[in-house]
């Protein structure tokens, strides 16, 4: 999928759209991603990008406020800017899939705080180069059935 054809989808009426798979693509250029994304901000439970070689940046605005499962296993290059803790307003994520994708026990204490999400169930965090793991991060996590270092 390149990415002007996303930009020319995002332009139609999918405004309900509760479901996004683009696993396995090559993009590239996060900034149109970026506003396409935004058009389900309030829909949009299940976002799926695993094995993809998008530059994801971290330091974006993301407000997938209905958000309840993401997947970025496999992506190819995640940056993390600034002091952004991931999905910060996705309160109501249960399902995180964070695995193979070169985190390291710094970035994660960093930018992840697991304990934001008071609803999650599964948290895949393995094949990574996690060192040590800070309990912190997830707490209040009572609801997690699932973790997988």
């Amino acid at each position: 999928i390149s990415n002007d054809f996303l930009i020319k989808l995002g332009n139609n009426s999918f405004g309900n759209l509760r479901e996004l798979d683009l696993s396995d693509n090559i993009l590239m250029n996060f900034k149109p991603i970026i506003l396409f994304f935004n058009r389900f901000n309030n829909y949009l439970k299940k976002l799926i990008l695993k094995n993809t070689h998008l530059n994801f940046y971290l330091n974006y605005s993301f407000n997938f406020l209905a958000l309840d499962e993401i997947d970025l296993s496999s992506c190819k290059k995640i940056i993390f800017n600034n002091d952004d803790l991931f999905f910060k307003n996705s309160y109501y994520l249960r399902k995180i899939s964070l695995n193979n994708i070169k985190l390291n026990s710094t970035l994660l204490n960093k930018h992840f705080q697991f304990s934001l999400f008071t609803f999650l169930e599964y948290l895949d965090l393995s094949e990574n180069y996690l060192e040590f793991f800070e309990g912190a991060l997830i707490t209040d996590n009572t609801n997690l059935k699932y973790l997988n270092l």
